[in-house]
């Protein structure tokens, strides 16, 4: 059953629809928010650029360098997200790295859980994240 003749029906069933990918579009850049970067105690560019990280406890943003490098054509203004996985039993401490300052202090994600993370550029190579 093709997804316009979905649309186009008044009894849609709700449950013959399949999503097995969500793609944004950033910049030109088409990015799998399926994409998980492995366990790791930094919050990569690159798991920032396919929307989803996994940390395995407290963890660094990586630099606001590596994140110009990962998004070349964001301005002063713009706004990235990632979905930000704790892979533990306890809560992840959350530290910026250099460039990058944090909008809270005493950053952490709850054991288990996860939080939406959103990287503002403020300059060339520095972000804030709330």
């Amino acid at each position: 059953m093709s997804l316009n003749h979905l649309l186009n029906d008044t009894n849609i069933d709700i449950k013959a629809l399949s999503i097995t990918s969500v793609k944004s579009n950033i910049s030109g850049t088409q990015v799998s928010a399926e994409t998980l970067t492995a366990g790791t105690n930094v919050i990569l560019a690159a798991g920032i650029l396919s929307g989803i990280q996994q940390i395995t406890g407290a963890a660094t943003t990586d630099t606001g360098t590596n994140i110009d490098t990962k998004f070349p054509n964001l301005v002063s203004g713009n706004v990235v997200k990632c979905l930000v996985l704790n892979d533990v039993n306890s809560a992840s401490a959350i530290t910026a790295g250099v460039g990058v300052t944090l909008g809270v202090t005493n950053f952490a994600i709850p054991a288990n859980a996860s939080r939406l993370l959103y990287f503002k550029k403020t300059g060339t190579a520095t972000y804030n994240v709330y």
